[in-house]
């Protein structure tokens, strides 16, 4: 069952029976009971068949350009692993599809260079990952209306209608519980610090770069209060820990088939409120060459540095291209930032 989170109350009043009456929940599947617990009444049911197929995720709705061609291949399909943590379970199945051919949909051949990594495109198997982890209940977060004069991402939903409203709508930002060490004071510590790792697959000669960028968020927080609101921590190659675990934050790195991949930036927000229990980011390798090129079409052999500088970063990080070309001891950045033929390769 999906709740319907899009219309409620809050705080939850005498109306609330009425939207419950009003808008229904999804229920989507229902599975029979293997057993149940006489002990603690915990039900055991199976998984396989609604993961396998049934198509929980909605692939076949979602990717309609791909595999509106295609059909589930059960024979192929499989639960390939499984990972229980302390808050949260995550499960990876292999997904067969056949077909191929001429599509239905329009807009297919647009995307015809999707299945382009598949050595034959009568078959191939998809990964989906499955993540369920617990809401946990944290009653000193407050929830914050958001702001329409600055864009944020959103946790939105519908009440009912009042007269002293102007809208039916209420919008709360997604963000971090951060709290002070010291209420009292104008710049404090965080009890907590929001702690990102950087992921041992990261190369090592963007690791610093990466962690440096993360940092320059502490300039924003300090304007809300907060000193060191961010923290980012090396994960080591021995680490007894897994990235999917959702108590770690996790910067990763991927290396996709797609040129125009850069990043994504997933996370992992209390419905109600719009509290962020978790995040990752993944850094695609694709942007690096994405920036190479940049750099590479911007800049003419001839071009000065601080005309460099102007049309790759803009005038408001002069400061710290000033404070850069004086650690190079005047060093030409064109030849400082302008990788070997064999780094390219």
């Amino acid at each position: 069952m999906v709740p319907n989170l899009y219309f409620r109350d809050t705080p939850p009043s005498r109306s609330q029976p009425l939207l419950q009456r009003s808008f229904s929940d999804s229920v989507l599947y229902a599975l029979p009971i293997v057993s149940i617990d006489p002990s603690t009444d915990a039900l055991l049911i199976d998984l396989g068949d609604l993961l396998l197929n049934r198509d929980p995720a909605n692939l076949m709705g979602a990717f309609p350009w791909v595999l509106s061609s295609y059909a589930p291949n059960p024979d192929t399909s499989y639960l390939e692993s499984i990972q229980a943590f302390p808050e949260n379970l995550e499960l990876s199945t292999q997904l067969g599809f056949t077909g191929g051919g001429v599509s239905s949909d329009p807009f297919a051949a647009l995307f015809a260079w999707s299945l382009a990594s598949v050595p034959d495109p009568r078959a191939f198997s998809l990964t989906v990952r499955y993540s369920l982890s617990k809401l946990p209940l944290n009653p000193r977060y407050q929830p914050r209306r958001a702001d329409e004069r600055v864009g944020y991402f959103l946790t939105a939903f519908r009440t009912p209608a009042q007269a002293q409203r102007s809208t039916a709508f209420v919008r709360y930002i997604n963000r971090w519980h951060l709290e002070k060490q010291d209420p009292q004071a104008a710049i404090s510590p965080p009890k907590e610090p929001i702690v990102f790792w950087i992921e041992n697959t990261v190369p090592p000669q963007y690791r610093t770069a990466i962690r440096e960028g993360v940092l320059m968020w502490n300039q924003a927080f300090q304007q809300a209060g907060f000193q060191g609101a961010i923290e980012v921590r090396q994960m080591p190659d021995d680490a007894d820990w897994d990235p999917a675990d959702v108590r770690y934050n996790v910067i990763r790195w991927s290396d996709s088939f797609s040129t125009w991949a850069i990043g994504l930036g997933p996370s992992r927000v209390n419905p109600y409120t719009g509290e962020i229990l978790d995040a990752d980011v993944i850094l695609d390798a694709n942007v690096i060459r994405l920036l190479y090129q940049q750099y590479q079409s911007l800049v003419a052999a001839t071009a000065p540095p601080t005309s460099l500088y102007l049309q790759l970063c803009g005038h408001r990080f002069q400061p710290l291209y000033l404070q850069w070309l004086s650690i190079q001891a005047g060093a030409d950045p064109r030849q400082v930032l302008r990788p070997t033929a064999k780094a390219w390769a």
